[in-house]
């Protein structure tokens, strides 16, 4: 289920089965996971995989010599910045074209910021200028070829089309890899969004529901792993009654459970 607005009202009129929660299980960084397995691949080094082997957050990394500041010291504008440099340069955006890309995620920027953001990627992640050279994914008749690490072949793309490809790809055959061991496991997986997975846990003790949870992290964990061997995989866990992401989470620092709270609203779950 893709794609329903986050506006208030909607994704909360989904809830679980009666006696049961909603454990959200989401891929951190994933689509930058794939898009480094593949470069160690093909090019035997990145920068991007070494960073994220160390636990950094690349966004951050990114922003920090992007605005030339602490990475602490970057605000909620300039990470989303770096962020959604991160996601679209990478598949073959020009400085020009990304401006029109950053506004379907709500950023006004002008040539000169896309410009010093797409010159700062090459420059901390040296790795990308190899990655999109035309001619890796040469094809005929003026299109071009994607062949994923897992030897999945995409043909008749566009430029944009196969860049991106051999990172969302290799994305979708370890999220489909993971569906597939849930589903063996008995796991009650209900949705899917992207990287994220939405599955039903009993409501017993919270004990058991944080064993539970831990068992489908190292699911989804090792089945991307068998994609993506060589960069660190991690995953972040929401418990709730309801499909969240409408409201700021208010957390019980006891449990893995939100307590979903709508605006106006003083009941939590």
């Amino acid at each position: 289920m893709q794609n329903l607005p986050r506006k208030e009202g909607i994704r909360g009129i989904f809830i679980p089965t009666e006696g049961y929660y909603f454990a959200a299980i989401d891929y951190c960084q994933l689509e930058l996971c794939t898009l480094a397995q593949h470069c160690l691949k093909t090019q035997g080094k990145s920068v991007l995989a070494d960073k994220l082997n160390e636990g950094v957050d690349c966004y951050r990394y990114l922003g920090a010599f992007a605005f030339e500041k602490e990475s602490e010291q970057l605000t909620k504008l300039e990470r989303n910045q770096s962020k959604i440099a991160m996601l679209g340069f990478p598949g073959g955006l020009s400085a020009e074209t990304f401006i029109s890309y950053a506004k379907g995620f709500g950023l006004d920027l002008n040539l000169e910021t896309s410009t010093r953001l797409r010159n700062k990627w090459l420059e901390t992640f040296p790795e990308m200028k190899q990655h999109l050279q035309p001619e890796v994914m040469e094809g005929q008749f003026g299109r071009y070829i994607c062949k994923t690490l897992t030897g999945r072949i995409r043909g008749n793309c566009s430029y944009t089309q196969a860049a991106n490809g051999f990172m969302q790809g290799l994305a979708s055959d370890g999220l489909k890899e993971a569906l597939w061991e849930l589903f063996l496991e008995r796991i009650r997986t209900v949705n899917e969004i992207h990287d994220e997975t939405i599955n039903e846990i009993k409501i017993t003790t919270p004990e058991q529901i944080t064993e539970e949870i831990k068992h489908i992290e190292n699911i989804m964990i090792n089945a991307m792993k068998k994609v993506v061997p060589d960069v660190r995989i991690s995953v972040e866990s929401t418990l709730t009654d309801r499909w969240y992401k409408e409201a700021e989470p208010q957390y019980d620092e006891n449990s893995y459970l939100m307590l979903w709270q709508p605006e106006g609203e003083n009941d939590g779950v």
